[in-house]
């Protein structure tokens, strides 16, 4: 009987192993499999990362047709890609409306070394609007079911430019003296310099009383000379290792178009008026624009002209010229403001102006033309100035809500007692200046696709 349940008892105990070892056995290759499955899910959140990551560094222009923005990108992607380790010296595919990479469909690029491996397609949508289909695997795995499709639509939007975080940003030189200031409000950072000019030694010489905020030039082994105030600080030591920064990345300046604004100007101008609204200036009048006169809506000035503001003028609206039809130079296209001006936006218009209201954030676009500001000139903008060539002399005095851009290698200069207080502009696109485009994710518009069995 001892014996019998000994046989009994053994069998059992022989069982119980059996199957925990069969258990075990099954949990690690499932176990196993489910790892190789997520590392394919990985796999292909990867591809995705590698695709965003180039779709980051493709620039559309400002004004490229939406036709050719898609071969644009393409070409692109290639430059970045074809003949890279990434593709193991491969090669992108289009046919001009899908990109796949690699070309190859039966080849992939790998993102570990655990057999992970990924390839996706970028899909014209339209619209400016692109989609980014990423496939990953794991081969080790069972093909249909080591794979793993997720996908997320791009859409091109503007790039946002760092060259507002500047009170002047221009592509010449600045040069201040007398009792000169450079203000920002509410932010004394706002009033800072930035010069890009690399024929001078010297982009930047502050012989006047005060910049409040920093200065900074592209070329890393210019000179800045400063005998006032510069970042709050009147040290010569601290000014140089703490308030001028060398060798800065040039931020993107701004394309101008000024077609939206152009429509508006339906008037042909007139000597004589006390009161003018949306109007053509046509080249060549030159025309002064005398004390009480009332400006409305869009100013728009055909090249060439030499154009003056004298007396107490006012403004409600914004002051364009097209850059497509530019004509003459910086002695034939003139802005001369003197005198008191008030200056409101186009926000500020009544309704009877449709939709030029929401045409904000520029005060002056006039690339091709210089522009002084003389004698008792006071004025408070709500809008940045786009020009080719500034001076500032007298007690002349100009609050932007915005910034001080100069689109041309130009000396830029500030005497007497000439001060400008550069603030914050709401928008970070100003109605008529535009800036190129980059691919941006759409969050929610990522899916994990359902992947076919066989």
């Amino acid at each position: 009987m001892t014996a019998v349940l000994a046989m009994l008892y053994l069998t059992l105990m022989a069982s119980l192993a059996l199957g925990f070892y069969s258990a075990s056995n099954t949990a690690v290759l499932v176990s196993t499999n489910e790892q190789r499955v997520e590392r394919a899910r990985l796999a292909a959140e990867s591809g995705l990362d590698f695709a965003r990551f180039n779709l980051s560094r493709v620039s559309i222009p400002a004004k490229a047709p939406l036709a050719q923005h898609f071969s644009m990108m393409t070409d692109q992607i290639a430059t970045r890609l074809n003949g890279s380790g990434n593709l193991d010296n491969g090669s992108i595919y289009s046919d001009g409306s899908t990109i796949r990479v690699p070309a190859d469909p039966n080849k992939w690029i790998k993102s570990d070394d655990k057999g992970s491996e990924f390839q996706f397609t970028i899909a014209d949508l339209g619209d400016r609007k692109v989609r980014v289909t990423s496939t990953g695997r794991n081969a080790m795995t069972a093909a249909s079911v080591g794979i793993r499709v997720v996908r997320l639509d791009f859409a091109l939007q503007q790039h946002k430019s760092k060259v507002f975080q500047y009170g002047i940003a221009t592509m010449g030189t600045v040069s201040t003296s007398g009792a000169s200031r450079l203000l920002g409000q509410p932010n004394p950072d706002k009033g800072s310099i930035l010069a890009l000019d690399n024929g001078s030694g010297t982009p930047v010489s502050i012989g006047g009383k005060v910049v409040s905020g920093d200065i900074s030039i592209t070329n890393p082994n210019g000179n800045v000379a400063v005998s006032g105030s510069v970042g709050g600080s009147t040290s010569q030591t601290d000014i140089q290792a703490n308030h001028v920064h060398k060798g800065v990345d040039e931020p993107e300046f701004p394309t101008v178009d000024t077609s939206m604004f152009i429509p508006y100007a339906t008037n042909v101008y007139t000597p004589g008026k006390g009161t003018y609204s949306n109007i053509r200036i046509p080249a060549n009048t030159n025309p002064s624009f005398n004390a009480g006169t009332v400006l409305k809506g869009v100013i728009y000035i055909e090249q060439p002209n030499q154009v003056t503001f004298s007396g107490n003028t006012s403004l409600q609206g914004v002051i364009v010229t097209n850059p497509d039809k530019a004509v003459g130079n910086l002695s034939t296209n003139t802005l001369k403001f003197t005198g008191s001006f008030n200056a409101q936006g186009v926000e500020t218009l009544d309704a009877s102006y449709g939709t030029l209201r929401t045409l904000s954030g520029s005060f002056i676009i006039m690339p091709n033309f210089s522009l002084s500001l003389s004698g008792n000139f006071d004025a408070e903008a709500h809008g940045s100035i786009v020009v080719d060539q500034v001076s500032m002399t007298g007690s002349s005095s100009v609050k932007l809500d915005g910034s001080l851009i100069i689109m041309k290698d130009t000396p830029m200069t500030m005497g007497g007692s000439s001060q400008l207080t550069a603030g914050e502009n709401a928008l970070a696109f100003p109605a008529g200046l535009k800036f190129s485009n980059r691919y941006q994710p759409l969050p929610h518009t990522y899916h994990e696709l359902k992947t076919p069995q066989p």
